[in-house]
């Protein structure tokens, strides 16, 4: 199998190996409905193949879009404006958030949810390269077959930030805290670009299942 995946250079193929190697040792699980049953019989490590819609983390859409906006407040002509001093603070702000949400190596990652069966609960979390993302942002959100790793189940008092879904490193317990504490004063504004968004998707809590995608397709 090694030397399939080294002789093929493609991502789909060196894909397609490893899950034809897997589909005959009956080594990726499969399951019909999602519940909490379900999640007591996964295991970190796990691979499973499910279908389900992929939504856009809200976290992700408001700072999207401010960043969006600051860019556009920047251009001459642009008909959003702002007073020289907000305009500044907003730029810092953007900057910041640019950081938030890249990854390793400076790509943007996307924090998405994924709701098998239409279910938005128990939650699963996932984060997307966009480096793997054919079709553009635009065809992120939708139903898909999914083939993932179990990353991690959030237990009882465990919690997990959106910013370490969407990193590939820890950030520090400090960092977390100032992050989460300037992302909540943008809920109040957020409504009013008609994204709800809450404190539910700034931290992660029991009983949600992170996972890492390795295949997302229709």
């Amino acid at each position: 199998m090694q030397e399939e995946l080294v002789r093929r250079r493609t991502w789909f193929s060196g894909f397609d190996a490893w899950y034809r190697a897997l589909k005959e040792h009956e080594a990726i699980g499969t399951f019909d409905q999602w519940d909490i049953e379900v999640i007591n019989e996964l295991a970190v490590g796990d691979t499973v193949e499910f279908q389900a819609d992929i939504l856009l983390s809200p976290v992700h859409k408001v700072l999207a879009t401010f960043m969006s906006y600051v860019s556009a407040a920047g251009t001459p002509g642009s008909p959003f404006t702002a007073a020289p001093k907000e305009m500044q603070e907003a730029k810092k702000i953007a900057k910041a958030m640019e950081g938030w949400m890249s990854g390793r190596d400076g790509r943007r990652n996307l924090p998405v949810y994924l709701l098998p069966g239409h279910q938005p609960t128990p939650r699963i979390v996932a984060r997307l390269d966009e480096k793997y993302i054919i079709g553009g942002l635009d065809a992120v959100e939708g139903t898909f077959t999914i083939v993932a790793q179990v990353d991690s189940i959030l237990k009882e008092e465990q919690e997990e930030s959106v910013i370490r879904i969407i990193r590939d490193v820890p950030p520090t317990p400090k960092e977390v805290e100032v992050i989460i504490e300037a992302m909540s004063h943008f809920i109040e504004p957020s409504r009013q670009l008609g994204v709800e968004m809450s404190s539910s998707d700034m931290m992660f809590t029991h009983p949600t299942v992170l996972m890492r995608p390795i295949a997302i397709y229709k």
